[in-house]
């Protein structure tokens, strides 16, 4: 997602949901756009108690991996802004934070 600015990503892909570091400049929006409407369309039919039942010991529930995505979201938006700021921005992996 970086490549614009030289940045590589220590890691390919988020192992929790999946999130992709490694995306072409022009690929961004088009993506965006369809996860977005990915997400609507995948969680509109769950009601307040199933969205918060982890389907399986070791799967998340709706609600805790909405949270994460929307927590990786937020670390994205922060390197974003990082880099409209700074000239050579220095973009630490959200693990160590």
């Amino acid at each position: 997602m970086f490549d614009f600015v030289g940045y590589r990503a220590l890691v390919d892909a988020c192992p929790g949901c999946g999130f992709q570091y490694a995306i072409e400049r022009a690929e961004i929006t088009p993506w965006l756009r369809a996860d977005a409407d990915a997400f609507v369309e995948k969680f509109r039919g769950l009601d307040e108690a199933s969205v918060r039942v982890r389907p399986a010991r070791d799967v998340w529930s709706p609600l805790e991996y909405l949270c994460h995505v929307r927590d990786v979201l937020r670390v994205q938006k922060e390197r974003i802004l990082l880099a409209q700021h700074e000239v050579d921005p220095v973009f630490v992996p959200s693990e160590t934070r």
